[in-house]
């Protein structure tokens, strides 16, 4: 959807400000934060933001149509469900309460970070890009379901 360029400049993106979150967090800190989590994360915001719509014929792939507004996707309950397990798992995982005894084991602020620059900012990354896989023009008198799936 992207292009290459486009989806390196959103992965650089995502990366710093998943850096600036956790600074933001943890400025006093002299601990380094390395890894590709933060960006991964930016990622997983940015395809929540397509809503998880399957679509699988014509040859498309699983993840088709248009981007939803923000104000869509927080009204997807397929959206709203992955935020929720999503964060949650993040903050417990993050916070240690897995790992007794172990003080953040995982940059979980850089991961939030990355994720809400993900979910918040793709739309001038994605910009006037055409959808790669519009939806069939519908014919008089037929249905979706009237299409004839490739073989």
């Amino acid at each position: 959807r992207l292009g290459p360029a486009r989806l390196l400049a959103f992965w650089v993106f995502t990366s710093i400000a998943a850096a600036l979150f956790h600074f933001l967090a943890h400025s006093g800190d002299v601990v380094p934060v390395i890894g590709a989590s933060g960006a991964i994360s930016g990622m997983m915001g940015a395809a929540s933001r397509f809503g998880f719509r399957m679509e699988r014929r014509d040859g498309r792939p699983a993840f088709a149509g248009r981007m939803l507004t923000i104000f869509e996707a927080l009204r997807s309950r397929a959206v709203l469900v992955f935020l929720a397990v999503w964060m949650v798992v993040n903050v417990v995982t993050g916070r240690g309460f897995l790992a007794p005894g172990v003080t953040n084991p995982i940059a979980w602020e850089a991961h939030i970070g990355g994720f809400l620059a993900g979910f918040f900012c793709l739309a001038p990354f994605v910009g006037g890009v055409a959808d790669p896989w519009p939806e069939p023009p519908a014919q008089s008198g037929s249905s979706h379901a009237d299409v004839e799936r490739p073989d």
